[in-house]
Protein backbone atom coordinates (compact mmCIF):
# COMPACT_ATOMS: atom_id res chain seq x y z
CA UNK A 1 0.00 0.00 0.00
CA UNK A 2 1.51 3.54 -0.66
CA UNK A 3 2.29 5.98 2.21
CA UNK A 4 -0.45 8.10 0.43
CA UNK A 5 -3.15 5.22 0.99
CA UNK A 6 -1.84 5.02 3.74
CA UNK A 7 -1.93 8.34 5.28
CA UNK A 8 -5.84 8.32 3.36
CA UNK A 9 -7.19 5.39 5.24
CA UNK A 10 -5.73 6.33 9.07
CA UNK A 11 -7.50 9.72 8.78
CA UNK A 12 -10.73 7.87 7.76
CA UNK A 13 -9.93 5.11 10.23
CA UNK A 14 -9.38 8.40 12.76
CA UNK A 15 -12.33 10.17 11.78
CA UNK A 16 -14.85 7.24 11.95
CA UNK A 17 -13.59 6.25 15.60
CA UNK A 18 -14.03 10.03 16.09
CA UNK A 19 -17.82 9.99 15.14
CA UNK A 20 -18.36 6.71 17.32
CA UNK A 21 -16.72 8.31 20.88
CA UNK A 22 -19.31 11.38 19.76
CA UNK A 23 -21.93 9.43 19.30
CA UNK A 24 -21.22 7.40 22.77
CA UNK A 25 -20.72 10.61 24.47
CA UNK A 26 -24.00 12.03 22.89
CA UNK A 27 -25.30 8.73 24.84
CA UNK A 28 -23.62 9.69 28.03
CA UNK A 29 -24.85 12.87 27.77
CA UNK A 30 -28.48 12.34 27.45
CA UNK A 31 -28.36 9.04 30.01
CA UNK A 32 -26.74 11.22 32.52
CA UNK A 33 -29.60 13.73 31.77
CA UNK A 34 -32.35 10.89 31.83
CA UNK A 35 -31.33 9.74 35.62
CA UNK A 36 -31.09 13.16 36.72
CA UNK A 37 -34.57 13.67 35.50
CA UNK A 38 -33.42 15.86 32.80
CA UNK A 39 -34.91 15.97 29.08
CA UNK A 40 -38.35 14.70 30.30
CA UNK A 41 -37.11 10.76 29.82
CA UNK A 42 -36.48 11.92 25.96
CA UNK A 43 -40.04 12.97 25.55
CA UNK A 44 -41.49 10.85 27.40
CA UNK A 45 -41.78 12.58 30.34
CA UNK A 46 -43.16 15.32 28.10
CA UNK A 47 -45.37 13.54 26.36
CA UNK A 48 -47.28 12.03 29.62
CA UNK A 49 -47.62 15.76 30.68
CA UNK A 50 -49.26 16.71 27.58
CA UNK A 51 -51.60 14.26 27.37
CA UNK A 52 -52.81 14.39 30.93
CA UNK A 53 -53.18 18.51 30.53
CA UNK A 54 -55.13 18.02 27.58
CA UNK A 55 -57.28 14.95 28.03
CA UNK A 56 -59.09 15.26 30.93
CA UNK A 57 -58.17 11.40 31.37
CA UNK A 58 -60.10 9.08 33.94
CA UNK A 59 -58.19 7.55 36.78
CA UNK A 60 -58.58 3.81 34.86
CA UNK A 61 -56.96 5.77 31.78
CA UNK A 62 -54.63 7.46 33.57
CA UNK A 63 -52.94 4.26 35.20
CA UNK A 64 -53.11 2.71 31.28
CA UNK A 65 -51.23 5.52 30.25
CA UNK A 66 -48.55 4.77 32.93
CA UNK A 67 -48.40 1.42 32.23
CA UNK A 68 -48.02 1.82 28.40
CA UNK A 69 -45.26 4.89 29.38
CA UNK A 70 -43.04 2.89 31.68
CA UNK A 71 -42.76 0.22 28.69
CA UNK A 72 -41.84 2.51 26.52
CA UNK A 73 -39.16 3.32 29.22
CA UNK A 74 -38.16 0.22 28.94
CA UNK A 75 -38.00 -0.70 25.50
CA UNK A 76 -35.85 2.82 25.01
CA UNK A 77 -33.34 1.60 27.94
CA UNK A 78 -32.84 -1.85 25.60
CA UNK A 79 -32.76 0.05 22.69
CA UNK A 80 -29.54 2.07 24.03
CA UNK A 81 -27.91 -0.74 24.90
CA UNK A 82 -28.11 -2.56 21.67
CA UNK A 83 -26.70 0.85 20.10
CA UNK A 84 -23.78 0.90 22.20
CA UNK A 85 -22.86 -2.32 22.00
CA UNK A 86 -22.97 -1.86 18.26
CA UNK A 87 -21.41 1.51 18.28
CA UNK A 88 -18.41 -0.51 20.85
CA UNK A 89 -18.57 -3.63 17.70
CA UNK A 90 -17.80 -0.50 14.92
CA UNK A 91 -15.13 1.38 16.99
CA UNK A 92 -13.42 -2.51 17.76
CA UNK A 93 -13.33 -3.47 14.10
CA UNK A 94 -12.10 0.29 13.11
CA UNK A 95 -9.75 -0.28 15.37
CA UNK A 96 -8.16 -3.64 14.61
CA UNK A 97 -8.38 -2.66 10.79
CA UNK A 98 -6.80 0.59 11.17
CA UNK A 99 -4.11 -1.60 13.36
CA UNK A 100 -3.52 -3.65 10.77
CA UNK A 101 -2.13 -0.89 8.27
CA UNK A 102 0.37 1.32 10.89
CA UNK A 103 4.07 0.19 11.57
CA UNK A 104 4.32 -1.13 14.92
CA UNK A 105 5.33 2.81 16.72
CA UNK A 106 2.16 3.68 15.33
CA UNK A 107 0.07 0.74 16.68
CA UNK A 108 1.71 1.70 20.19
CA UNK A 109 0.37 5.63 19.55
CA UNK A 110 -3.34 3.90 18.48
CA UNK A 111 -2.98 1.75 21.55
CA UNK A 112 -2.36 4.98 23.82
CA UNK A 113 -5.16 6.93 22.16
CA UNK A 114 -7.50 4.03 22.49
CA UNK A 115 -6.69 3.74 26.35
CA UNK A 116 -7.40 7.35 26.78
CA UNK A 117 -10.86 7.04 24.79
CA UNK A 118 -11.62 4.32 27.60
CA UNK A 119 -10.92 5.85 30.02
CA UNK A 120 -13.19 8.90 29.31
CA UNK A 121 -15.97 6.19 28.39
CA UNK A 122 -15.44 4.64 31.54
CA UNK A 123 -15.45 8.28 33.43
CA UNK A 124 -18.85 8.92 31.21
CA UNK A 125 -20.84 5.85 32.01
CA UNK A 126 -20.43 5.87 35.71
Amino acid sequence: MTSRRRALFAVTAVFLLGIVVGILATHVFYARRLAAGGLADLGIGLAQRRIEARLDLTAEQQRRLEEILAADRRELEELRHDVIDRLLAMRDASHQELARELTPEQRQQLDELRREADERLEEWLE
